[in-house]
């Protein structure tokens, strides 16, 4: 783990800077998938959920308010997801870290 712990000893972790990119994506009309497996230990659904939610963009009211709902494939529900025409999240059943595609 030395990545992992050069990071956490210049405090790196802390300044990450991608919801700025992916603001600025989004304010320029360019569509977004975000995607997680609902068992993952890694990265948990409801954090990137709630830092979604978070965004500042002019959208942001609008995915908000987006009710969320099953994501069926082949009759079944593998899923569920909350969409607008610029930012669609989707949490995968059953799948961890690494969703299979």
């Amino acid at each position: 783990m030395p990545v992992y712990e050069s990071f956490v000893r210049t405090h790196d972790l802390e300044s990450f800077t991608t919801h700025l990119h992916l603001e600025s994506l989004l304010e320029r009309g360019i569509r977004i998938l975000y995607y997680n497996g609902k068992l993952d230990g890694v990265c948990h659904w409801l954090g990137v959920f709630k830092w979604l939610l978070a965004l500042d963009w002019s959208g942001s009211d609008h995915f908000s308010a987006a009710q969320k709902r099953d994501w069926i494939i082949d009759g079944s529900v593998t899923g569920w997801l909350k969409s607008t025409p610029l930012l669609t999240f989707v949490v995968v059943e059953g799948a961890g870290h690494n969703v299979r595609t």
